[in-house]
C-alpha cells in the first residue's frame, strides 16, 4: 500500500499556510508522506519555540489514513443498517444533541486547508479535506470542517462529512462529532450528533440520535427515521440501535410503513432482524403489535423471507372489497409467523398460534355489519393483496374451535355458534365470510336451529347452504329434530333435506300438516322414520320417502311416501299405506288398522281419504271397499264418520257375517256401521244368505238388522231368505216373517 498527494478538487483560493511556516514548509509537510512515525520521547525545542512542526505534522497524517481506512470499512457497515428500513417506518422523536466533545485545551494547530488522498495498488480509496487539523500533546490529532470521501471498487464512493473530527493513534480510535452526515450510499442518507470508532476499528458507536432517510429512485425521501443510540459491531457484522427506534415512510408514499421499538438489531450474516420491546408495526391498513419481532431476510438482504412476532401478540388488517367495503380483521395470541409467498408478492401465509398463553381470538368484522368471532389453539390464514382470502382453525389441547357470528351492534346480535376440532374458512372478495368447513365434533346453532353429532360440515354463503355428515347427525328446529347420516340445509330457499335413513320428531303438531290426519289424534309429538326427508319453509312443504313409518303414541302411518303442503292444508301418503289409529268417542277403544293404496286429507275440507282397495280392521272386523272417507270434526280433530264407497264388504268372522253392498257409513259416536246397496247381501256362517237395500251392523255387540227399505221409505214386501241346503221341502220362507225373526233375536248370530 502508497500513499500519494493528489491535487485538491476543491482548492482555496490562496496556497494553505500551517501555522508558523509558509507555504512551502506546509508543502514539504504534506509531501512527506509521513513514512516515519516513530514518536519522540520529548516534546521538539523547535515545536516549543513555535518552529514549523516538520516531524511532527507528518505523524498524524499517517494515523489519519489509518483511522480513516478503518472508518472507511465501518462506514459502510453503518449504512448497512439501513437495508431493513425499506420496510418499515418511523416516528419523529425530539432528542437533545448528547454529542461528546473533546477538550482541545494545548493543541498545536498544524496545517490550514488540509487535503489529502490514499491510494492502494493504483486505486483511490478514499480522500479526506479538513479546513483545520491540530495535535494536542497526547498525540490525537483534532480536524475541523471534515470532509471524506470513500471510493469502492466499482468508481461509486459516498461521502461522510461533520464539523469535527479527532483521531487517536495509539486506540486507533477516532471520533466524528458535530452534524455528521453520509452521503451518496445507495440511495441512503445517515445523519448523526456524533459517531465513535473504538476497538481497533471494530465497533462504532453514535453518541445521541442517529437519523435515517432513504431515498427513491427520483432521488426524493421515501423513508425515514430514528434511534437514540447505534452501535455497529464490524466483526459479528451487527448493528444495533437502541433507546428508542422509530421508522416511516414519508409523507405520501402508499401503503404506508411505521415501525417503533425500544430496540433493533440487524445481523447480516444471520440476514434478519429483531425489534425488542414495545414493538409496534404499521403497514396500510395493518397492525402489529408484541414483545419481540423478527424479520428474516432473502441473499439480497432486502426481500422478506418470513416475519415471527412474539409474546402478547395483538394486530389487525383492514382491506377493501372489490365494491369499495371494508372488512377488519382483529387477532390475538403468543406466536405470529409470517410468509410470503416465493412466486406471488402479493401472497402471503400466517399462522397464529396461542403457545403457552390463552386461546387465538379473531374478530372478522364484513362491510355488511355481520362479524365473526373465532377461538382456536392454532389459526393458519392467507392474505391475496392484503385482503384476507381463507384461514384454517384448529384445537390442540382437547378443547375445541368456536365461531360466533352476529351483527356488529353496540349490543351485538348473535347469528350463530359453531364448534369443530377443525374449521376452514373461505372469503369472498368482499370480505365476507363466503365457505366453511368444519371437521370432527362439528356443533352449530342459531336462531333456529342447533346441529350436533356431524363428522363434517360445509358452508356456502351462495344459497346459505349447510351439508353435514356424520354417524348420527342431529338438527334440532324450532318444530322439531331431525336425526340423520346426511342433512342439507339451505337457508336461502328455507330447504331441508336428510338422506340415508332419517328419524324426525315434530314437536308443533298443532301447526303441523299431519294434524288433522290419524298421527294428530294421539298425544305427543309425532315421529317418522324414513330414508330421505325434505322440508321446505318457502312454500311450507315437507316430502318424507322410503320406507315411512309415521307415528304419535299407538297411532301409526306406514307408506312408501309421505308428502304434505300446508298452504294448501293437503297431505298424501303413497304406496302401500297403513295406518294405525284409535278414533274418539265411542265403543272402539283399540286401534283401527286402514291399508290402502293412497291416502290424501284435506285440512279445510277436514276429509281424510283412502283409495286404491281400502281394508279397514278393528277387533277382527274387516271392512273394505274401493275408497274411504273419514269426515273429522271441528278443527280436524277427531273422527266423526267413515264412509266406504264401491265393492263394499264387511266380515265379522266372530259372528260369523259377511256383508256386500255399494256404500258404508262407519257412525263413531254411535258404534254402527251402516251399509247400503242394490242389493246388500247378508251372507251368515251357516251360508244362509239375505238381500235387502239397508243393513245396520252394531259394532259393540255385532248384532245386525236388514231391511228393503232405506231409512225413511214405507216397507216394501217382503224379503226372500234362501234355505239351506239341507231342506229338502224347497219352500222359501215368507220374506215379512224372516224379516220380523232377524229383528226379533238381533239378527241370529248364527
Amino acid at each position: 500500500m502508497s500513499s500519494t498527494v493528489t491535487p485538491s478538487q476543491r482548492p482555496p483560493t490562496e496556497p494553505p499556510t500551517a501555522p508558523g511556516g509558509t507555504p512551502s514548509q506546509q508543502a514539504r509537510i504534506r509531501r512527506s508522506g509521513g513514512e516515519d512515525f516513530r514518536r519522540p520521547t520529548t516534546r521538539p525545542a523547535a515545536v516549543e519555540a513555535g518552529a514549523p512542526p516538520t516531524q511532527r505534522a507528518q505523524r498524524p497524517y499517517r494515523r489519519l489514513r489509518r483511522i480513516l481506512l478503518l472508518l472507511g470499512v465501518g462506514g459502510i457497515l453503518i449504512v448497512l443498517l439501513l437495508i431493513f428500513a425499506y420496510n418499515f417506518g418511523k416516528e419523529d422523536v425530539d432528542s437533545a444533541d448528547s454529542s461528546a466533545s473533546v477538550t482541545t485545551e494545548g493543541a498545536v494547530s498544524l496545517a490550514e486547508k488540509v487535503r489529502y488522498s490514499h491510494s492502494s495498488g493504483g486505486v483511490k480509496v478514499f480522500e479526506v479535506w479538513a479546513d483545520n487539523q491540530r495535535l494536542d500533546d497526547q498525540g490525537v490529532s483534532h480536524l475541523e470542517g471534515v470532509r471524506v470521501e470513500f471510493f469502492r471498487q466499482d468508481g461509486a464512493s459516498y461521502v461522510v462529512t461533520s464539523r469535527r473530527a479527532t483521531l487517536d493513534e495509539r486506540t486507533l480510535a477516532a471520533l466524528f462529532e458535530g452534524d455528521v452526515e453520509v452521503r451518496g450510499w445507495r440511495s441512503l442518507e445517515l445523519d448523526a450528533r456524533a459517531i465513535e470508532i473504538s476497538r481497533g476499528g471494530r465497533v462504532i458507536t453514535s453518541r445521541g440520535a442517529v437519523d435515517i432517510r432513504w431515498l427513491d429512485e427520483s432521488g426524493g425521501p421515501f423513508l425515514e427515521g430514528r434511534a437514540s443510540e447505534m452501535r455497529v459491531d464490524r466483526e459479528q457484522d451487527v448493528i444495533a440501535l437502541s433507546g428508542g427506534v422509530h421508522l416511516r415512510t414519508v409523507a405520501g408514499v402508499y401503503p404506508a410503513l411505521r415501525l417503533d421499538a425500544q430496540r433493533l438489531n440487524y445481523s447480516r450474516a444471520d440476514a434478519l432482524i429483531r425489534a425488542l420491546d414495545d414493538v409496534r408495526l404499521m403497514r396500510g391498513g395493518q397492525q402489529l403489535a408484541c414483545k419481540a419481532l423478527t424479520l428474516f431476510l432473502q441473499e439480497d438482504q432486502r426481500t422478506l423471507k418470513m416475519a415471527r412476532a412474539r409474546f402478547e401478540v395483538v394486530g389487525s388488517m383492514v382491506s377493501l372489497g372489490e365494491d369499495g367495503g371494508r372488512t377488519r380483521v382483529n387477532f390475538r395470541g403468543e406466536l405470529l409467523e409470517m410468509r410470503p409467498a416465493e412466486t406471488d408478492p402479493g401472497l402471503s401465509f400466517i399462522d397464529l398460534t396461542r403457545g403457552d398463553g390463552p386461546p387465538v381470538e379473531l374478530d372478522i368484522v364484513g362491510p355488511d355489519g355481520v362479524a365473526q368471532t373465532m377461538v382456536a389453539d392454532t389459526v393458519s390464514a392467507r392474505t391475496q393483496d392484503d385482503r384476507l382470502n381463507q384461514l384454517e382453525a384448529r384445537a390442540e389441547t382437547g378443547g375445541s374451535v368456536s365461531l360466533t357470528e352476529y351483527l356488529d351492534l353496540s349490543e351485538p346480535f348473535i347469528l350463530r355458534r359453531v364448534c369443530a376440532d377443525r374449521l376452514v374458512a373461505g372469503f369472498d372478495s368482499q370480505g365476507g365470510l363466503g365457505q366453511l368447513f368444519l371437521e370432527s365434533q362439528v356443533e352449530m346453532r342459531d336462531q333456529r336451529r342447533q346441529v350436533t353429532g356431524g363428522d363434517q360440515a360445509t358452508y356456502n354463503a351462495i344459497g346459505e347452504r349447510l351439508e353435514i355428515t356424520g354417524p348420527g347427525v342431529e338438527i334440532y328446529d324450532e318444530k322439531g329434530d331431525f336425526y340423520a347420516p346426511k342433512i342439507v340445509v339451505m337457508g336461502e330457499k328455507g330447504i331441508l333435506e336428510a338422506t340415508g335413513g332419517v328419524e324426525a320428531t315434530l314437536r308443533d303438531t298443532a301447526r303441523s300438516a299431519l294434524s288433522g290426519t290419524p298421527l294428530g289424534q294421539g298425544q305427543g309429538p309425532i315421529r317418522v322414520q324414513s330414508q330421505t326427508a325434505t322440508l321446505t319453509e318457502r312454500p311450507p312443504v315437507f316430502v318424507f320417502d322410503g320406507d315411512v313409518r309415521a307415528w304419535q303414541g299407538d297411532n301409526l302411518v306406514l307408506a312408501s311416501q309421505l308428502r304434505g303442503d300446508q298452504v294448501k292444508s293437503e297431505m298424501a301418503a303413497s304406496g302401500g299405506v297403513t295406518t294405525l289409529w284409535t278414533p274418539r268417542g265411542g265403543s272402539v277403544k283399540r286401534p283401527v288398522e286402514v291399508k290402502a293404496g293412497t291416502m290424501t286429507f284435506d285440512d279445510e275440507a277436514g276429509i281424510l281419504t283412502y283409495s286404491g282397495g281400502v281394508q279397514l280392521t278393528s277387533d277382527q272386523r274387516k271392512l273394505s271397499c274401493r275408497e274411504m272417507m273419514v269426515e273429522l270434526g271441528p278443527g280436524g280433530q277427531g273422527a266423526e264418520r267413515m264412509i266406504c264407497e264401491q265393492d263394499v264388504v264387511l266380515i265379522d268372522p266372530v259372528g260369523g257375517k259377511r256383508v256386500e253392498g255399494d256404500r258404508a257409513e262407519f257412525l263413531i259416536a254411535a258404534d254402527r256401521i251402516e251399509v247400503q246397496g242394490d242389493p246388500v247381501e247378508l251372507e251368515n256362517a251357516d251360508g244362509s244368505r239375505l238381500e235387502g237395500r239397508f243393513l245396520r251392523y252394531d259394532v259393540e255387540s255385532g248384532a245386525t238388522r236388514l231391511s228393503t227399505t232405506l231409512p225413511g221409505e214405507p216397507p216394501e214386501g217382503s224379503i226372500r231368505v234362501p234355505l239351506s241346503q239341507d231342506d229338502t221341502s224347497g219352500a222359501e220362507a215368507d220374506g215379512a216373517s224372516g224379516s220380523r225373526d232377524s229383528e226379533k233375536d238381533g239378527g241370529g248370530r248364527g
